[in-house]
């Protein structure tokens, strides 16, 4: 599996960004078109949703794992539908 940039992203205009520079380009069909405003703000939260994943999974096969999954999972939701920007 190759890897992948590491978090945090962000967004700002048409571009995902990290540390590490540009990761991709949204691209709008106009004005108007707000799936590309929730596409962005999703590419952007993919490090946190996987890393809650990962959390929760762990949690499940060890019984042990992450403090506080509710918080991972807030956090990494939030994100991805524009809240707490």
């Amino acid at each position: 599996m190759s890897e992948h940039t590491p978090g945090p992203w962000a967004y700002q205009n048409d571009a995902i960004t990290s540390a590490y520079g540009d990761i991709a380009r949204v691209h709008f069909q106009s004005s108007r078109d707000r799936r590309g405003w929730d596409d962005r703000r999703l590419i952007a939260a993919a490090p946190e949703l996987l890393a809650a994943c990962k959390a929760a999974l762990h949690q499940m096969e060890n019984g042990t794992g992450a403090n506080d999954l509710r918080s991972l999972f807030r956090s990494a939701i939030d994100k991805a539908e524009g809240r707490g920007e």
